[in-house]
């Protein structure tokens, strides 16, 4: 990530994203737009978005994946949540609660973006090891796919 003097604002909101997994065993991404007011601008991350103002996380991924693809999801399954605490830096506490939904091959090929520069499907390895990943979505999608790997103990 390049690092520049930008002033423009980034606005920390309680946000959803989804694990789309494909039959194929990939996982679709979305290529993020390079302008000012992203997170991780140009870099590569989960579709989803902001839970607007009297909308549940379910909802808003509902409605961010139909805003961003036109696809209409209904098999979403609550997975992971992270919780960022930045009050100390006078942002407030917020969630991003990440989802697995399925997509057919079929799904795909209908698919009409509407947010960001592009979009992929690509296997686990390639995006760890690739890919210029928002870091939060990278984290959690690598719990996601080790998930059998990880132990609290």
């Amino acid at each position: 990530m390049t690092i520049t003097s930008d002033k423009s604002i980034l606005y920390a909101a309680d946000a959803v994203a989804a694990f789309i997994e494909l039959a194929d065993h990939t996982y679709l991404l979305q290529k993020r737009d390079n302008k000012e007011g992203v997170w991780y601008p140009d870099h590569w991350g989960l579709f989803g978005g902001a839970v607007e103002d009297n909308e549940t996380p379910l909802d808003a991924l509902y409605r961010e994946l139909k805003e961003e693809l036109n696809f209409e999801a209904a098999n979403a399954k609550p997975v992971l949540e992270q919780n960022n605490d930045l009050t100390k830096i006078d942002a407030g506490s917020i969630y991003r609660k990440f989802y697995v939904v399925s997509m057919s091959m079929e799904q795909l090929n209908m698919l009409e973006l509407h947010e960001g520069q592009e979009y992929g499907a690509f296997k686990a390895e390639q995006i760890f090891n690739e890919l210029r990943v928002a870091p939060y979505d990278a984290f959690a999608l690598f719990l996601w796919v080790y998930r059998k790997r990880i132990s609290h103990k």
